[in-house]
Order: C-alpha cells, then sequence, then structure tokens
C-alpha cells in the first residue's frame, strides 16, 4: 500500500553534513534492502542559489552526490532537509503527490540517467552527469518536464558542475531519451496492448494463391519495428507490411512488433526512500527494468473453401468435357458466384468460396449431350 506522509515544506533547509563513509559494494538488481544508511559528497563547485522556478525566494547550496544501498539516489523534494549517514527506508510507491504521467516521468529519468553501483567520491564526469539527473528529477517532480521553466531551472543547476556545458548537454540527452520513450509512436495499424489489438482478415489472391492483406502505417515508423507472427509470411516494404499464408487459419493469432529505435517501456519501479521524520527529504534511487516498446495486431484468414465435380457419361462412364456450371447462393440459382468448366478427364474445381451453402446448376452441356435442370447442394468447409 502507498504509503501516505504527511509533508509540512520547512522555513528553513537543515545543513547537510557531508559523510565520505562508504557503502558496502553489493546490490540487488532491481530490488531494495528494506533500510540502509546514505552517504554524501559534493556534486557542485558552487551554490546554485535561487532557482526560482522550482522554489521561489529559496537560496539553494551545492546539489550532494548521493549513495544509497549501493546505488545512486536522487532528491525528490527541493528545499527540504536531508541528512549525511541518517537512516533510510524502502518503500515501492513514492510518498511524494505525484500523478501517473509524472511517476513514468520519473522512471523513465532514472532508467537513461545516471546510475553508480560504487559507494565512493565521484569523478568531475559523474558529477556532470549526477547533477543533470537530479536537475531532472526535480523538474519532474516539480511538473515541469517539457517546458521551458524546466530547462531554465536545469541550466542554472547545471551551471553548478565542474563542467556545465557538459552537465547541461548530459541533461538535454537524457530528456531526450525520456521524450522519445514516453512518447513513443508504434504504427497506426498496431495497438499499445494485446487486448487492444484490431484483427485484420487474409483475403483469398487466386492469382497468387495464398491468403493476404496488406497494411500501411501511416505514422511512418513500421521501419523501427520488427514483427514476429507465428504461421504467417511477413513481407516488409517501406511503410507497408503483406501478411500472408497459404492455409487456412480462422483463429486471430497474436503479431507482436518490437521496437529498434532504442525506445522502451519501463517493467519495474524505481525506489523510494524515507526517514519516516517530518520535513524530511524522499530519495528514489535504482534503475528500473525495461523491454523495448511493444505492439500488436492480429490476423486470421478467409474462412474459404473450394467446389470440385466430376462430369461422367451416366451409361458408359466416359468423362465429359466442356460441361459449364453455375454456383449460386440461392436455391432459386439466380443470384450466380461462380463458374466451373470440366477438363478432359471431366473434372472442375471453383474458385475460393466463403465457407458455407451453395446450389450448383449445369448452365452449359457437353457437346452431343443435353442440359441437366438438376441443381446440386454444395457444402463449402474451411480449407
Amino acid at each position: 500500500m502507498k504509503q501516505k506522509i504527511k509533508r509540512f515544506m520547512a522555513g528553513f533547509l537543515a545543513l547537510l553534513t557531508v559523510f565520505t563513509t562508504l557503502l558496502g559494494n553489493g546490490t540487488t538488481a532491481f530490488a531494495a534492502s528494506s533500510s540502509a544508511n546514505i552517504s554524501f559528497w559534493y556534486a557542485s563547485t558552487r551554490a546554485s542559489g535561487e532557482v526560482s522556478e522550482l522554489k521561489a525566494g529559496y537560496n539553494h547550496g551545492k546539489v550532494l552526490y548521493a549513495i544509497l544501498d549501493g546505488n545512486a539516489a536522487y532528491c525528490m523534494n527541493f528545499g527540504l532537509a536531508a541528512d549525511g549517514g541518517q537512516l533510510m527506508n524502502s518503500y515501492p510507491n513514492s510518498s511524494t503527490s505525484m500523478t501517473a504521467q509524472q511517476e513514468k516521468l520519473l522512471s523513465y529519468c532514472l532508467y537513461f540517467g545516471f546510475n553508480s553501483n560504487s559507494a565512493s567520491a565521484p569523478s568531475n564526469d559523474q558529477c556532470d552527469q549526477f547533477i543533470a539527473t537530479q536537475a531532472m528529477v526535480w523538474v519532474i517532480v516539480g511538473n515541469l518536464f517539457g517546458t521551458g521553466s524546466g530547462d531554465s531551472a536545469a541550466r542554472k543547476l547545471c551551471d553548478t558542475a565542474p563542467n556545465p556545458s557538459a552537465s547541461y548537454g548530459y541533461y538535454s540527452s537524457l530528456k531526450d531519451n525520456i521524450n522519445k520513450s514516453y512518447n513513443a509512436t508504434r504504427p497506426s495499424f498496431a495497438s499499445r496492448t494485446q487486448s487492444g489489438a484490431e484483427t485484420y482478415e487474409l483475403k483469398w489472391n487466386e492469382g497468387n494463391q495464398r491468403f493476404e492483406k496488406t497494411l500501411t502505417d501511416s505514422n511512418g515508423v513500421l521501419g523501427s519495428f520488427d514483427i514476429s507472427l507465428s504461421g504467417y509470411k511477413v513481407e516488409k516494404n517501406g511503410n507497408s507490411v503483406t501478411i500472408s499464408s497459404k492455409e487456412v487459419n480462422t483463429a486471430a493469432t497474436m503479431a507482436t512488433m518490437n521496437s529498434t529505435a532504442g525506445e522502451v517501456e519501463t517493467t519495474s519501479s524505481c525506489v523510494f526512500w524515507l526517514t519516516e521524520k517530518a520535513n524530511y527529504q524522499e530519495f528514489v534511487s535504482e534503475r528500473p527494468s525495461a523491454d523495448p516498446i511493444h505492439a500488436y495486431f492480429k490476423v486470421k484468414t478467409e474462412n474459404i473453401g473450394y467446389g470440385e465435380i466430376v462430369k461422367t457419361d451416366e451409361s458408359s462412364g466416359v468423362k465429359l468435357k466442356g460441361a459449364v456450371y453455375g454456383i449460386y447462393s440461392d436455391s432459386g440459382c439466380t443470384n450466380k458466384v461462380g463458374t466451373m468448366t470440366t477438363d478432359g478427364n471431366g473434372y472442375a474445381k471453383s474458385n475460393a468460396l466463403v465457407a458455407g451453402t451453395y446450389y450448383v446448376k449445369e448452365i452449359t452441356a457437353p457437346k452431343g449431350y443435353v442440359l441437366s435442370g438438376k441443381v446440386h447442394t454444395l457444402t463449402v468447409k474451411a480449407g
């Protein structure tokens, strides 16, 4: 259950005591200890001063590089206190109020952003990347992601880094990666979820002697997706894909599309840390797991079969060539849907017919024979 803890904004920020006590190097992937002590090092070379976009009137000091339970950890509440060396408890959900969108953006931030499993003083490059990622965390929690105000706040924070240009460049790259995955575009004919996948029916192509369907992606991203579809042939050509099969399959089969462009869907949550003391900072840590962006659609074949006849002389058993039969959808033989003409072996096969009941009547007799008026019932089954 989500931990709900009352937060009161402190009128001042308690001084952060810098600890250089090293944590153990062991970590558990995508899981956290129930509690751990936090360690800090300075990441900034100077104080950032007022960052009005995040908190007007508040003069912020240096950004601190934090390690918790063997992972880089980030402050979530700009302007709240934290003490180095304090014992913190982990939770699977955030206590800080966020929308579902903010929670997803935050998971992308920690997936693409800086992480370290080394509990030691950071290098200048690590400080540059940590400050950029910390800025992004504050921008997301402040609901400023994708805004000019968010970028302005990040610029002020990145200016405190050992290399401000490199730090802000990392922030910009991080923003692009988050945007790319969060706003990932899928092919227009595919769904984000399996439950929402549309089913497309492959029609019989007599000329190609196969069931087929061509799907066109109006979003123009098909080239960045692989398609996995068991039992069918898949042929991609630009922004179109043709699905085909020579076999009848009237049960819908799921096709899975995977992005090859580096876009991902995070599949686990981050870890959140609290001291259980009022007016104290909440931290977030650990890189979540992720899968490539997926998209889904289903296919099945048209429910079709064929009609066959063999024409013979009733008395002699000779196979008769040239008999033409009409195929009708009604017993009165008024709605013709096809014809069959017997060959030298007296054999004729219809074109593909949707499964169902049809009626067959001779419309041209073989040479030297009288036209038959008999109506035959033809039952066509799938395949």
